[in-house]
Order: structure tokens, then C-alpha cells, then sequence
């Protein structure tokens, strides 16, 4: 496993290892009090194609003002088909600013009489241009779920022969370049040998209209609504 890098969860503060591996609790949380909060995001499987990964998680920031760059960021734990929801958040104005996944590999080998498979664990992390995050940008009211909506975005970088953080770093906008290094402090430092990737993501479509948020305010009555959480759901902001 990769070093430990603690970040801010709502409800608590969580250690995450940055190789992706992260230890979640599956179960959704229920709400804390009547006027607890959440914030929800549909995006595409973030896993490459045909390739296996797991502990997938979107990183969220809440905004101290109308700027996009903020310390203080939370990552969910509760996921159901590609939707993520941040529950027991403050509220405030929020933004999605990265998805991360992890995966693994393996190599066979033998030596004489001895033979073995080494897995390597890779932490990828996809941080969303500031187009993207300007996009999600949502106020998030006591005693509601905030839809922020459904996004695409292509991945660029990912498919670079040895993808490092100094190549990320020299195509990353500003947004993108600071929440990498809010989620690793230490990226900067991460060459092409590293199990700690990152890239971009470019935005392609956004459904944030009435009609696209309504079916996935749907979809959270089933994934959240018997978890206690009936009531913001009756108060969603779309």
C-alpha cells in the first residue's frame, strides 16, 4: 500500500491510502438529524474498458465564496450504478472536482523451483477541468439533497505509454492542478514509475435540466429514500 494522506469526510475525517485503496463503509448513511443534508452526482464508469477496478469515489469541494478553488474537499462513500452521493454535508455551495478508482495487476513469474504472481496496486485519479467543475456547482440548503446532475467527460492522459504528475501538471488547468494537489500533497514528487496516476477530464455533455434531474431524483428514492432520508428528498434542490 501507498502512504496514508488524510482528507475531510463529512461526518469525520477518513485515511485513505493513495494507491486508491480505501477502507469504505458500503452501508448508506443515515442522517444524522432532521436538517442533515446531502449532495448526489451521476458520471460514467470511470474503470478503463474491460480493465477491473474498485473503490471508485468522487471528491467533492465546498466553496468558501464564488471561486472555484477551495481547502476544504470530502469524498463519498456510498456509490450505487455510477451515482455518488455525499451525505451529512454541510451546507454550502459545493463542486465535483475528481473521481478516483483503483486496479491491479499482475505478473506470473519463476525462478528455478519457485514460481509466483506479484500484483501491483494502482491508485488512478481523474481530476475534472475547471469547465467541469463549474458546471456542478451547487448550493446546498438544510435538510436537502442538492442534485448536482449527470456529466460525461472524456479522460485524457490515461493512455500515455508512462502517464506522470509532471506530464499531468503541464496540461492541468488551475482547478485541476490544485485539487491533485489538495488530494496528494506529495504528486509533485510522483514520476512515471509511481502507482499513483493522474489525468484530466474534459467535459463532453451535462444534463442539469428539470427533466434529467427529476429521473435521478428518482433513482435516489430508491437508493437512499429507505435509509431515512425521505424528507430531503421531498426538499430536493434541482
Amino acid at each position: 500500500m501507498g502512504k496514508k494522506s488524510l482528507l475531510l469526510i463529512a461526518g469525520g475525517v477518513v485515511s485513505i491510502f493513495l494507491t486508491g485503496c480505501a477502507m469504505w463503509n458500503l452501508k448508506v448513511s443515515q442522517p444524522v438529524s432532521q436538517s442533515a443534508s446531502g449532495v448526489m452526482i451521476k458520471i460514467p464508469g470511470i474503470c478503463p474498458v474491460l480493465i477491473p477496478c474498485s473503490d471508485q469515489i468522487v471528491t467533492f469541494a465546498r466553496l468558501g465564496d464564488d471561486d472555484l478553488i477551495s481547502s476544504e474537499i470530502y469524498q463519498t462513500s456510498t456509490m450505487k450504478n455510477n451515482h455518488y452521493y455525499l451525505l451529512n454535508a454541510r451546507p454550502g455551495k459545493y463542486v465535483a472536482v475528481a473521481a478516483t478508482y483503483s486496479r491491479g495487476t499482475s505478473i506470473g513469474g519463476s525462478a528455478g523451483n519457485i514460481s509466483g504472481v506479484i500484483t501491483r496496486v494502482f491508485g488512478e485519479n481523474i481530476l475534472f477541468s475547471s469547465e467541469l467543475v463549474e458546471k456542478t456547482k451547487i448550493e446546498l440548503l438544510p435538510g436537502s439533497l442538492a442534485i448536482m446532475g449527470e456529466f460525461d467527460f472524456s479522460v485524457d492522459g490515461r493512455m500515455a505509454l508512462a502517464p506522470s504528475a509532471s506530464q499531468f501538471l503541464k496540461n492541468a488547468d488551475s482547478v485541476q492542478a490544485h485539487y491533485a494537489k489538495a488530494i496528494d500533497s506529495e504528486m509533485e514528487s510522483r514520476g512515471a514509475m509511481s502507482s499513483i496516476k493522474f489525468y484530466r477530464g474534459t467535459l463532453k455533455s451535462v444534463g442539469t435540466d428539470p427533466g434529467s434531474k427529476q429521473k435521478l431524483l428518482e433513482l435516489a428514492r430508491k437508493h437512499i429514500g429507505a435509509e431515512g432520508w425521505e424528507s430531503q428528498l421531498a426538499n430536493s434542490k434541482m
